[in-house]
């Protein structure tokens, strides 16, 4: 879809607009979200992120994603000026943006060119999980950062995490409880997503604040305890700095143990085996294997699809 494309769509007399899932977890899905919601969203982010008549808003995803569908609604909402820019992994522009959507990738290209903070105002980062060191780089070159918490589902985010804040915060207006799983439920009145239930397992401090632990239905049930991926990324990226990502695989012990996969060779793998065994002390949530792929596969807005590599060749040495 090409930027003249959405804006046909939305200034059309249809009600909804037609988009699709991002695929991460599965097959891309279309789905049509209400205009309303894209609207009333929009508007929360004008006023949260003070944008007005003359703001600039700019979004480096395709536009087929939410993220950049939504960029240029807030523009519109803001009666300001949304700034078509390249989707790519090196960023480049010459204007004042205030608003910057970008994907957790594209952040090494704001770290590599700390020139851009001068023109850059708030960045919001998306669709995948802001690694610690990532983080730490981008607030150190003095980025204004924000990870964003949602789903295509409720037209971008609905909580965010702000600069090196513990917590992500309900946006106004949203409050969030957990089910029976521990998986939060997303509580919008006057959202036809009001009630929504994800699949994402979360400790809530409050109503409106809350910290993720990982998917529901990608917890790996190794003898009785339970691990989560991203719980297990967040605590490996202080010693891990290639991309990397957790995944479970057959157990004959326990019925399933952690694996780490990293982005590289079977050298790398071995490497990475024993940093594990030396830095990573308790065996319980230790990655019991690593394995190797030459490069990822990722979706088009730049998050890593989680794949066992076809008949992999374990790091013997990686075992707890």
């Amino acid at each position: 879809m090409e930027y003249a494309d959405f804006l046909k769509q939305w200034f059309d007399v249809g009600k909804y607009i037609a988009t699709y899932t991002s695929g991460s977890t599965g097959q891309p899905k279309e789905i049509l979200l209400p205009k309303a919601d894209m609207r009333r969203s929009a508007a929360t982010a004008v006023r949260m992120f003070d944008l007005g008549a003359g703001s600039v808003v700019a979004s480096a995803l395709p536009m087929r994603s939410i993220a950049t569908k939504m960029a240029v609604v807030r523009a519109i909402v803001a009666e300001g000026e949304y700034l078509p820019i390249e989707a790519s992994n090196n960023l480049t522009f010459s204007r004042r943006i205030d608003l910057l959507s970008i994907a957790p990738s594209q952040a090494e290209a704001l770290i590599a060119r700390p020139e851009l903070h001068a023109i850059t105002g708030k960045v919001l980062i998306g669709g995948a999980a802001l690694s610690t060191a990532r983080r730490e780089a981008l607030l150190r070159t003095g980025y204004d950062i924000y990870e964003t918490y949602g789903m295509t589902e409720t037209c971008s985010n609905v909580a965010l995490r702000h600069g090196d804040d513990e917590c992500f915060t309900a946006n106004p207006d949203i409050s969030f409880s957990l089910d029976s799983r521990g998986c939060l439920v997303v509580h919008a009145p006057g959202y036809s997503f009001d009630g929504i239930v994800t699949n994402d397992v979360a400790h809530l401090q409050s109503p409106v604040k809350f910290t993720l632990l990982g998917r529901y239905d990608g917890a790996i049930n190794s003898g009785g305890i339970k691990l989560f991926p991203e719980d297990l990324e967040r605590e490996l990226a202080h010693i891990v700095w290639i991309p990397f990502y957790i995944l479970g695989v057959p157990d004959d012990k326990w019925g399933e143990v952690a694996a780490m996969v990293v982005e590289g060779n079977d050298k790398d793998a071995r490497w990475w085996a024993n940093e594990l065994a030396a830095k990573m002390a308790d065996g319980r949530r230790r990655p019991k294997y690593v394995m190797a792929m030459p490069q990822f596969e990722r979706t088009a807005t730049g998050k890593t699809r989680r794949i066992a590599p076809d008949s992999p060749r374990f790091a013997t040495n990686a075992k707890a």
